[in-house]
């Protein structure tokens, strides 16, 4: 399937790799499916979610992990019906990066609205995570911290 994009032009997709949220996003209710992009190379730090029906929309979106962030919450019933069949290691979090308005400023992490994709069914969501506690933990290495969100 051949779409636009307009940070990335004209792409030919893969129906099969592409990414259903079913109840969209906050704010982009309306566009459902989308397909995830990286730069080709080493394991890339930030990869690109783009929505395949309409072109404007991209978000900018890392794994956690790369930052130290490691969640642990629970998926409510219908979270996990939504999401389809699959195995914990089926499950890809990621959080949407982005910038304070006028585009200054550093990059930031939404760390309480990860996006939460069934990499088997490729089903996805936006958790939201009302009580979120970081913590943070000293790592015998020097100089490793990690961020915990409760």
């Amino acid at each position: 399937m051949l779409i636009k994009s307009a940070l990335f032009g004209e792409l030919n997709v893969d129906p099969s790799t592409t990414i259903e949220f079913p109840v969209g996003l906050p704010g982009f209710e309306d566009t459902h499916r989308y397909k995830l992009f990286h730069q080709e190379g080493d394991k890339p730090l930030v990869y690109w979610l783009q929505a395949l029906d309409n072109p404007d929309v991209a978000f900018s979106v890392a794994d956690p992990t790369e930052f130290g962030i490691h969640y642990d919450f629970t998926l409510s019933d219908s979270e996990t019906e939504l999401l389809g069949e699959g195995a914990a290691a089926d499950i890809l979090v990621l959080i949407l990066l982005y910038k304070d308005e006028g585009g200054s400023g550093p990059i930031r992490g939404s760390i309480k609205s990860p996006l939460v994709i069934n990499t088997k069914s490729r089903q996805g969501l936006q958790k939201q995570l009302v009580d979120i506690e970081p913590s943070v933990i000293v790592r015998e290495k020097v100089g490793t911290i990690e961020f915990k969100a409760h």
